[in-house]
């Protein structure tokens, strides 16, 4: 049963689940405080003009609340959350291994930039509208330039390696660039791209979204609370 349809159906439920995601005052006091375990900002409970607001970070396979992390909410933002919860929710995966994992390719890929020559012979319609939206951003890079990115990049992702035609669509490929030196770095698709805003930020980020992936424990609620007293009747003998 999801748990949608469990906060439906059983009275009561959503109030076990609502205690069980919010931590009390002694456990916020262990994780740190109020203060946002990535950029380091001090907030209160309450959101603040800019609509930032913390929330407890935590990962798909560990219930546990690993600690608080910003996020902004802004009104009409359809793209999720941003502060530092929206790229640190990107990169993570399934598992904490997984995440620890992806966050070592991002950083691998943003210190080594991607070697290439330039391909006239392949410019097309579409590789002189991407380098002029390139250009309109600062960067200076030619048409032929694109399409030999493009090419020594097998034409697909360099960090997850999903090909450009796969779906077409939603895989719209990238040319990523570093926005501090405004030069070229690689090609990405959009997930991967979007994921890179943390690693750009502060080279610090990368070093405690590690921890908090590979090292935090958290704070873990009581076990009734994870586990209602509903689901011990609804469970097999």
């Amino acid at each position: 049963m999801s748990q949608r349809r469990a906060l439906n159906t059983f009275p009561g439920t959503k109030i076990h689940a609502d205690r069980r995601n919010t931590p009390s005052k002694e456990e916020v006091e262990q994780l740190g405080g109020w203060r946002c375990l990535i950029c380091l900002q001090e907030y209160d409970y309450l959101p603040d003009e800019g609509g930032r607001v913390l929330g407890f970070f935590r990962h798909a396979d560990d219930p546990a609340a690993l600690g608080l992390v910003c996020s902004i909410l802004a009104p009409g933002n359809i793209s999720g959350p941003g502060g530092c919860a929206g790229p640190l929710g990107r990169i993570a995966r399934g598992t904490r291994h997984g995440s620890v994992r992806r966050l070592k390719a991002l950083k691998e890929y943003r210190d080594n930039p991607l070697e290439f020559g330039p391909r006239p012979d392949l410019v097309d319609r579409r590789i002189h509208r991407v380098a002029e939206n390139q250009r309109s951003q600062g960067v200076q890079v030619t048409a032929a330039d694109v399409a030999g990115m493009y090419v020594a990049a097998g034409d697909c992702c360099q960090i997850c390696k999903l090909p450009r035609t796969m779906p077409p669509k939603r895989n719209n490929l990238h040319i990523d660039h570093d926005h501090e030196h405004q030069r070229v770095r690689g090609v990405l698709c959009g997930g991967c791209n979007s994921s890179m805003d943390l690693l750009d930020r502060d080279p610090l980020y990368y070093e405690r979204a590690r921890w908090l992936f590979r090292d935090a424990q958290g704070i873990r609620s009581a076990p009734w609370y994870r586990t209602p007293p509903w689901y011990h009747d609804m469970a097999p003998a």
